[in-house]
């Protein structure tokens, strides 16, 4: 995982006209690794102050919406599988966030350290 005192992330894919599930479930598992990660933090104490606790998110990368190389009924599929992943996130506590290029992942991980 990146983690640093403000912010831990870990990565994910769903990919339509493939194993949508497979995706949403490897998803799924990242995330309570996330879980774990945060409750073993909280107990060891291992971020520097108690008022400073990190944000702990999934990236996951996905194609767009309008992305030309799916047809509409996998992009739906998609959408459903994104949205049951995130359905899942609030049940955790979690967030998720969606990016369509490592460029935009690696400028949610910029922002998100210099917050």
């Amino acid at each position: 995982f990146p983690s640093h005192d403000k912010y831990v992330a870990n990565f994910a894919r769903i990919l339509p006209n493939t194993s949508i599930s497979y995706h949403v479930n490897a998803a799924k598992v990242k995330l309570l690794n996330l879980e774990s990660f945060r409750s073993y933090s909280a107990r060891e104490s291992l971020f520097s102050s108690a008022f400073n606790k990190p944000n702990f998110e999934l990236l996951v990368y996905r194609p767009s919406d309008d992305d030309p190389g799916y047809s509409d009924n996998a992009l739906k599929k998609l959408q459903e599988a994104f949205t049951e992943l995130e359905d899942f996130a609030d049940r955790h506590e979690m967030r998720i966030e969606a990016f369509q290029t490592p460029q935009n992942a690696a400028m949610r991980l910029i922002e998100k350290e210099a917050a």
